[in-house]
């Protein structure tokens, strides 16, 4: 990608947005398509208690931008006023998050109303309340922009220079080094497990972490895999065995592409040689199954499996695997808001077990 913004992963970028927020500013947040640039956007907005609200900039023309138009009877005189859309934040609205998605994808001849919107907080007739500022009633409306680089082949176009200079931008990057690429899958994952993303899907993308994200704009084939496209791959397989090996290489095909799909289909298939889960919980099997793609799995099961009740049941069966997956499993299990499992007594070991890394 070509440096348009000083860059930043997801940690970075995640600090970086709650700053803004904080701070009133607006930010503009450039990364290649689907890697998670609206949705990062939104989960700090929730996290930090602000309603988000997503507003797809390309999908308005020079018209409409300012909202519609109608004529309007002052004075004996017909007038045109710009009618206010629907989604745009009212006194009382409270703490608001505007996320203008994939502002470089708009026509040139609609930037202009736009820029003003982010730079202002004006659209048209409209004033947002509490912009940049928290006002008197409790209002504060801060504004998020989105962009695929116009290096992408993703119809953006490269923003103005006028443009460009009213907000903060940063690079929402993606380290393709061995390093980078396990700290981007261990980031998406804690998200994932909050987010109810398939187990399958995190075990996969843990096991083999090369097939997580890979984009090139001269590719061929339309589909690849992002963290956009595994969860879409999650979501349409909810319902699906994995036995059915050759129709879940399909569907998982269809959104990562045939390569990688094939590959899911075949470790979903192998997810048959597990134990059952409540084996485990109960203590009847305490055997540790071969291969690591099967011990991430097993591992992700049993973390969303994990309650008050049984993790001294479960950590007691992890202690025939190596401690890389016990710590996997205790920080995806304290990642969680069900219940606090550092309060336990699994809690109490671990923190013996591996000091400074929980902190």
């Amino acid at each position: 990608m070509a440096m348009l913004a000083v860059q930043a992963d997801h940690r970075q970028a995640r600090n970086r947005i709650k700053l803004a927020i904080s701070n009133g500013q607006t930010l503009n947040i450039i990364g290649h398509p689907g890697i998670g640039k609206t949705e990062l956007s939104v989960a700090v907005a929730k996290s930090v208690e602000y309603l988000p609200i997503v507003v797809r900039v390309p999908d308005y023309d020079a018209i409409d931008s300012k909202g519609m138009p109608y004529r309007l009877e002052v004075d004996d005189t017909t007038v045109t006023a710009y009618a206010q859309p629907a989604w745009f934040p009212r006194v009382g609205c409270g703490r608001v998050v505007i996320v203008l998605d994939d502002f470089a994808q708009a026509s040139p001849s609609v930037q202009p109303a736009w820029a003003r919107f982010m730079h202002e907080g004006i659209l048209g007739e409209h004033e947002l309340p509490g912009f940049r500022k928290a006002d008197d009633n409790g209002d504060h409306c801060v504004i998020l922009m989105t962009c695929n680089p116009h290096t992408d082949r993703a119809s953006s176009h490269r923003l103005p220079t006028y443009v460009a200079n009213r907000p903060a931008h940063i690079t929402l990057q993606y380290d393709d080094d061995e390093e980078g690429v396990a700290e981007h899958v261990s980031q998406w994952s804690t998200w994932a497990n909050d987010n109810d993303v398939d187990p399958r899907v995190i075990s996969y993308v843990q096991f083999k972490n090369e097939d997580f994200y890979r984009f090139d704009p001269k590719q061929v084939e339309y589909a690849y895999p992002t963290a956009r496209s595994w969860v879409a791959v999650s979501n349409d397989i909810k319902g699906l065995q994995s036995s059915d090996e050759e129709f879940m290489a399909l569907v998982a095909g269809s959104w990562v592409g045939e390569g990688v799909g094939i590959s899911f289909g075949g470790f979903c298939k192998s997810l048959d040689l597990l134990p059952h889960l409540d084996d485990i919980i109960s203590g009847k099997h305490t055997d540790v199954p071969v291969g690591a793609g099967l011990q991430y799995a097993l591992v992700n099961f049993l973390s969303r499996r994990a309650d008050e009740k049984n993790v001294e049941a479960i950590w007691a069966y992890l202690s025939g695997f190596d401690e890389d997956f016990q710590f996997l499993w205790y920080n995806t299990v304290g990642s969680r808001k069900s219940f606090d499992i550092s309060q336990t007594q699994v809690g109490v070991e671990a923190v013996v077990k591996f000091g400074d890394l929980l902190l």
